[in-house]
C-alpha cells in the first residue's frame, strides 16, 4: 500500500519534470530555429547594408559584423542550454523512469507468483 503510493507520487512528479523539460526544449529548438534564419539572413547581405536592433520600441543602428557575432553567440548559447537539458534528462529522468519501471516489474512479478 504505502509503497505504491510512494511510487504513484514519484511518477507523478516525473511526469511534471518531464513535462516541463519537454517545453522548455522546444522553446530551446523554436529559438534556435528563428536566430538561425536571421544568421542566415545576415550572412547574406552585403557589408554596406544597414542593420538594426530593437532595443525596447526603438530601433538602433548596429554594425553588420557585430549583429552576426551576437547571433552567433547566441546561437553557442541556446546549443549549450539544449546540451545542458538533454544532460538532465540522461542524467535524472531516464534513470527514475529505469528505476520506477523496474519496481513496478517486481510488483507484478510479485503478483504472479
Amino acid at each position: 500500500g504505502q509503497n505504491i503510493e510512494v511510487l504513484a507520487k514519484a511518477y507523478q512528479q516525473l511526469q511534471k519534470d518531464r513535462s516541463k523539460l519537454s517545453n522548455a526544449l522546444t522553446k530551446l529548438v523554436q529559438q534556435e530555429n528563428e536566430n538561425d534564419m536571421v544568421l542566415k539572413e545576415l550572412k547574406i547581405l552585403d557589408s554596406e547594408a544597414a542593420v538594426y536592433k530593437m532595443v525596447g520600441p526603438i530601433l538602433i543602428k548596429q554594425d553588420l559584423d557585430e549583429a552576426r557575432s551576437n547571433i552567433e553567440k547566441r546561437l553557442q548559447y541556446i546549443g549549450d542550454e539544449m546540451y545542458a537539458l538533454l544532460m538532465l534528462v540522461s542524467v535524472f529522468l531516464i534513470p527514475l523512469a529505469q528505476e520506477k519501471n523496474a519496481k513496478h516489474d517486481l510488483g507484478n512479478r510479485q503478483k504472479d507468483g
